[in-house]
């Protein structure tokens, strides 16, 4: 069975430009994943998957594998995730029986062993699929679209009472998939036609996470680090 770590690193963003390999604590974003994936004891392959040249060539020097340049096609703004995952497997040639571990060069604030932890649920019960979430900041029950000036909410409550009018202790607890670990056997695709069916476990994390994907992201994280 190989576990593969995959890490995505498409160039061409618009909230930071060259997001995955801006400086981050004295070296490029996509380093601290890299390093996350090469510390794990299971994952067997980090590879970075990615349509640059100069990211290949940073990869590289970090530690990562890219055994390819992603092709155009699957490189664009809209491009899924799930576009990234076939063509990892169709490349490599991946047997039902492995694992790919997507770990999003954008989350850099894994905490020691979390991979591991991940991988161990994932094999040990048997899992389809587990993907890390935390705790959601804002509830989905205090949302609401607007539509020529009207709102309404994004999510209705059983009976005539809205989210928007109740205090937040009395709505349902809610998750984010935080994206730091996303790990799927690959036959699950091959079963489900999905990569998170039903029956995807939720792995809850309480430390410390970040999602940079703008740059008041980053500036975010920095100012926290200078605070303490």
């Amino acid at each position: 069975m190989k576990i593969i770590g995959l890490i995505p690193a498409r160039s061409g963003s618009k909230g930071i430009k060259d997001k995955n390999i801006v400086d981050f604590r004295g070296k490029p974003l996509i380093a601290h994943t890299i390093d996350s994936s090469n510390q794990s004891k299971l994952i067997t392959r980090t590879l970075v998957s990615t349509d640059s040249r100069k990211y290949a060539d940073i990869a590289l020097n970090y530690g990562a594998e890219v055994p390819f340049i992603r092709p155009p096609d699957i490189s664009k703004d809209l491009s899924r995730d799930s576009d990234v995952f076939i063509h990892i497997i169709k490349e490599l040639n991946l047997k039902d029986e492995d694992i790919v571990v997507y770990l999003r060069p954008t989350n850099p604030l894994r905490e020691k062993g979390l991979i591991d932890k991940v991988l161990n649920l994932l094999v040990s019960k048997k899992l389809p699929a587990i993907r890390t979430i935390s705790k959601a900041q804002f509830s989905p029950y205090k949302m609401v679209f607007l539509k020529n000036e009207e709102i309404t909410p994004v999510l209705k409550m059983e009976g005539k009472t809205n989210g928007t009018d109740l205090p937040r202790q009395l709505l349902p607890k809610v998750y984010e998939l935080n994206g730091n670990v996303d790990a799927f056997r690959v036959m699950t695709y091959k079963k489900f036609d999905s990569f998170f069916p039903t029956g995807t476990y939720g792995y809850l994390e309480k430390s410390e996470t970040a999602d940079i994907n703008y740059q008041s992201d980053l500036n975010r994280i920095i100012n926290q680090k200078n605070k303490h």
